[in-house]
């Protein structure tokens, strides 16, 4: 869940009542069902989640395509 602006202070209301346990398990279940982000990493880890997000997502150049795979060499007599 990516929200930016007013949503950010009702999003961080959200993960304040989680941990001191006055968010019911319905309200958490269904903030859960829509993709909430109960743990933001900060400094190096988010660096490295949005690393591998960007490789995962971004073909290697190096690794052949399938209509241009090499083909090993054939021994000519």
């Amino acid at each position: 869940m990516n929200v930016r602006g007013h949503g950010t202070s009702w999003l961080k209301k959200q993960r304040a009542a989680r941990r001191a346990g006055t968010l019911t398990p319905n309200q958490a279940a269904a903030l859960g069902a829509i993709g909430m982000q109960w743990e933001i990493p900060s400094g190096w880890a988010r660096t490295r989640q949005v690393t591998a997000r960007r490789r995962a997502s971004t073909p290697d150049p190096a690794s052949p395509t399938p209509d241009h795979q090499s083909t090993p060499p054939t021994e000519q007599p």
